[in-house]
């Protein structure tokens, strides 16, 4: 619900499957249009550390990371507080 409109109904673990967040590390920091072509509703850097919220396909994320040669990368677990809370963050951006 978002000021007493439905905005999407459906199944939760469906729409959690699709939104996972993922951090990863480069040899030297990188400059943010990397990322381009990613779904992404959060970005966070600290140094050559990058936590990424990306709305997507896990596999076809991970291959499009995986390209861009970082150190290590890993898909962390995402509660559905967190869903909630990167659905209302993405919904404020886009007005």
């Amino acid at each position: 619900l978002d000021e007493g409109t439905m905005r999407c109904s459906g199944d939760l673990l469906e729409a959690k499957g699709n939104l996972n967040k993922y951090q990863l590390a480069f040899a030297q920091e990188q400059d943010p249009s990397v990322f381009e072509g990613l779904d992404i509703i959060r970005c966070s850097q600290e140094g050559r550390v990058y936590q990424l919220v990306i709305r997507g396909n896990v596999e076809e994320t991970l291959h499009h990371l995986q390209q861009l040669q970082p150190l290590f990368v890993e898909t962390l677990a995402t509660s559905f507080e967190e869903l909630y809370m990167y659905e209302l963050e993405s919904r404020g951006a886009q007005q």
